[in-house]
């Protein structure tokens, strides 16, 4: 199931860039950042009523509630330069500069979480981080 809910992630991913190159064509990007933040805040909410997750919310921990809250402060850096980026360069460029947090996610996971990479895996990251530079730069 991960397997399609990434496939769709993509899908969403994608579409949402072409979205946002065309809301900045008359909009500040830290502006538009913080409207979508919005919004985005809202879904996240009715979403949680709806699957009545917010009964959990006793349950968390100091610990949990620390790595919600650095992950929070990285997600804004993310998408503060994200919009920027985009307001600036060409959107399949950005994103396919942006993509390689792929190369970075590889290479963190297995020194802070231990997560077991395969042959394949190096192999596939670094044709990633070459396509990805590869179209970024021509």
């Amino acid at each position: 199931m991960w397997i399609i809910f990434s496939l769709l992630s993509s899908v969403f991913a994608a579409l949402m860039a072409v979205f946002i190159k065309f809301g900045l064509k008359d909009m500040n990007p830290i502006l538009s950042m913080s409207l979508r933040t919005f919004i985005v805040s809202i879904f996240c909410i009715v979403s949680i009523f709806i699957n009545k997750s917010y009964k959990m919310i006793s349950s968390l921990t100091s610990r949990s509630i620390l790595w919600i809250i650095l992950a929070s402060i990285v997600t804004f850096l993310t998408w503060l330069f994200y919009y920027l980026a985009i307001s600036k360069g060409d959107v399949h460029k950005v994103m396919a500069v942006d993509r390689l947090s792929i190369v970075l996610s590889l290479i963190l996971c297995v020194i802070f979480l231990h997560e077991k990479v395969s042959i394949y895996s190096i192999i596939g990251v670094i044709l990633m981080l070459m396509g990805g530079l590869i179209i970024a730069l021509l």
